[in-house]
């Protein structure tokens, strides 16, 4: 049994976990294709992939700045999906590992089992009309990331909180489930012990395989935050209307990413 629980803690804790280290000195949005940034001085700037208007006026610029802005729509459009597809898979990364784990002890038609997994579809819908429109395209907004609702304490916190309200419920029947399975084991506690010894570790090994993936995804995710900022100090270098840009910054060393 405790390799039991503590692949529960697994599943709950390793849902995101990187040490991107991302601050956010303004905000940007990205919804039907058109990107919208608001600088420090809360003057927006607004991109669609071929033009610009900043502060409410058409932006005069040459070949070399069009192509820096249309260069940034882009990134962040590549990037939107990232962060959607990360979120969505790290919900269903846990819902599926403690579902396994409740499911093997009090049967996977049991009424604390389904609606913990009702709950887990419900936070996977939020999730999803946060990040998709109702046309189904990517919607982005960096308050996201700036509020670690995906990426930090307050995403991990939500989950492992359904957890630990799960085990508290369940703790008369998973002690009821236990007492019948000793009893078909005729009574050998080193056998149940063992059994249930092998599924903790098995499943830790599966959930522990697959959040390693969704880790990588979220370093790859950090390195082309990395990118942005980059692309932030040339454009502000290179465009003098937009000196003061300074959106996104990743601190660390960059080497690692």
């Amino acid at each position: 049994m405790k390799t039991l629980l503590a692949s529960l803690l697994v599943i709950s804790s390793s849902a995101i976990a990187t040490d991107c280290n991302v601050n956010l000195k303004g905000d940007l949005s990205l919804e039907k294709g058109i990107l919208t940034l608001s600088t420090q001085d809360n003057q927006p700037l607004v991109l669609d992939g071929t033009g610009a208007t900043f502060n409410g006026n058409t932006m005069s610029l040459n070949t070399q700045q069009q192509q820096l802005l249309n260069q940034y729509h882009q990134q962040v459009s590549e990037l939107a999906p990232q962060v959607a597809g990360i979120a969505m898979d790290a919900v269903e990364l846990a819902s599926e590992g403690i579902n396994s784990a409740f499911g093997e002890l009090l049967g996977y038609d049991d009424e604390l089992v389904l609606e913990f997994s009702e709950e887990m579809s419900m936070l996977k819908e939020k999730v999803s009309q946060q990040l998709y429109a109702e046309d189904g395209s990517i919607r982005f907004n960096s308050v996201q990331l700036k509020d670690d609702k995906f990426f930090g304490p307050q995403f991990e916190s939500e989950i492992e909180q359904k957890v630990k309200k799960m085990v508290a419920r369940s703790m008369g029947s998973l002690m009821m489930a236990m007492g019948k399975q000793m009893l078909s084991s005729g009574g050998d506690m080193k056998n149940f012990e063992q059994r249930m010894e092998n599924f903790g570790e098995n499943l830790e090994q599966r959930i522990t395989s697959k959040a390693e993936i969704i880790e990588k995804r979220a370093d790859s995710l950090c390195y082309d935050l990395a990118r942005l900022d980059d692309l932030e100090q040339q454009i502000s270098h290179q465009i003098p209307d937009l000196s003061e840009l300074d959106i996104v910054r990743v601190e660390g060393d960059r080497n690692l990413m």
